[in-house]
């Protein structure tokens, strides 16, 4: 279940901070070039889909999926300078893993396009590019959010069938096929853009635990699909996946 999922890695990473990727702000560095801040979508050499956003702190979230890969969640911060960048402290979340994954990756940015080269921790290498999309400007509101959602989340060794209800100020309550029911609110980020900020806490009287994760949340396909990604403290695991909108 959910609830056991994100509890035991929580302990597993509590006990070795360093192999997941530190605790603390130290995932986002200084404010990166306003050139790579934006909406990006394209692919790894794998074949998977990645698409995501690099906010202006630095912090990024990618989700990326197909091409025989489990889903997955890449978040760490960006680094750049004169029209290079690094991504220095970066996690992987896949769902078809039993850890997360620490990676570096370095490479090339313009305005309109980001590629690099990632190494993992376990040895492997690939190589993605990235195309900036339009969207980012245009703010998000929390009643365009209102409404019924469902879709499948993951978490690192594992994914789960969620339903969820979004009310007009942001607020939610949502539950998952094994019984686990959530609670949450997605807020207005300062720079109001397309992102915005979540936070979803698992109910302990079901779940057996009071986890909380945070992160963001992405309006996309045209407002009918919700692309999140959310950690625990720590970065022991997290939540990612892409919601659809109930019609």
């Amino acid at each position: 279940m959910l609830k056991m999922k994100l509890t035991l890695l929580t302990l597993a990473c509590t006990a070795f901070v360093a192999a997941c990727g530190g605790g603390g702000g130290d995932e986002t560095p200084a404010a990166p070039d306003d050139a790579v801040v934006g909406l990006w979508s394209g692919s790894v050499s794998t074949g998977a889909s990645l698409n995501g956003v690099v906010l202006p702190d630095g912090a990024y979230w990618f989700i990326y999926s197909g091409a025989g890969d489990s889903p997955g969640l890449l978040q760490g911060g960006f680094s750049t300078s004169a029209g290079s960048f690094t991504l220095p402290n970066a996690m992987n979340y896949n769902a078809g893993l039993a850890a997360p994954l620490a990676f570096t990756a370095s490479g090339s940015y313009s305005a309109s396009a980001i590629s690099g080269r990632t190494s993992y921790s376990n040895g492997n290498t690939d190589t993605f590019q990235i195309s900036r999309q339009a969207g980012y400007d245009t703010p998000t509101t929390l009643a365009s959010l209102q409404g019924s959602w469902r879709g499948t989340l993951g978490m690192v060794n594992g994914s789960i069938a969620v339903t969820i209800a979004v009310a007009a100020d942001g607020s939610f309550t949502g539950s998952e096929t094994e019984g686990c029911r959530f609670s949450g609110r997605f807020s207005l980020r300062p720079e109001a853009k397309a992102p915005v900020s979540l936070t979803l806490t698992l109910n302990p009287a079901f779940c057996d635990t009071g986890d909380t994760v945070t992160g963001v949340a992405l309006p996309w396909s045209s407002g009918t699909q919700l692309v999140l990604g959310a950690q625990l403290p720590g970065r022991g695991n997290a939540v990612f996946g892409a919601l659809s909108r109930n019609v």
